[in-house]
């Protein structure tokens, strides 16, 4: 039965498949957060921090006393503290379940006449699992990666990041040999 045309072939989205679920639904439902320091006018008694920034904006307002500044709106620029979900780890978590919906995709078209093997059906459930991680979590609206992709000290060292980053890494070096032979296509057509 090995290489016989009546079963789909062992892909690496089917390995991913296998191997991923679970941790992709742990890190969508719960990804790492960070806070970050923002800039916000806040009324007088509710500010709790102030940078320089703060202070030149206060300096650059009308009036002699803090009160004055503030206006009739009774509000100054303070630092606020928020906790948001765009770092780069998750925004890497989000670009390979793009990837990982494309090459699940592509399994799914080369295989269509397989549609009840357990291969076939593994890759299936695992699209649907990454179209409904992508429609609920917090992770998918996330802006795109851009540049070159530094793995932080998250992706190298926390557990469950780890693991994306490493499948991340095999679904872009399958694509780039995939275009890599689209280019070179000729030439493969030409020696056969």
């Amino acid at each position: 039965r090995i290489g016989s045309d009546d079963e789909p072939r062992m892909a690496l989205i089917v390995r991913l498949a296998r191997q991923l679920p679970k941790l992709l639904e742990s890190i969508c439902s719960r990804p790492r957060r960070v806070l970050r320091r923002e800039r916000q006018l806040q009324s007088v008694d509710r500010i709790q921090e102030v940078d320089s920034g703060c202070v030149r904006w206060i300096a650059r307002q009308p009036g002699r006393t803090l009160i004055e500044k503030a206006g009739g709106r009774r509000e100054l620029l303070g630092v606020v503290r928020n906790e948001v979900v765009d770092t780069p780890e998750n925004r890497l978590v989000n670009d390979f379940l793009i990837r990982a919906a494309s090459a699940s995709q592509r399994y799914l078209r080369e295989h269509r006449q397989f549609q009840d093997r357990a291969k076939v059906r593994l890759v299936r459930k695992f699209y649907r699992l990454i179209q409904r991680l992508r429609q609920t979590s917090p992770i998918a609206g996330l802006p795109k990666i851009s540049g070159r992709v530094q793995p932080n000290y998250v992706l190298q060292y926390d557990v469950r990041y780890r693991k994306i980053w490493d499948a991340w890494l095999l679904l872009v070096r399958q694509q780039q040999e995939q275009d890599q032979a689209w280019r070179w296509r000729h030439r493969i057509f030409l020696e056969q």
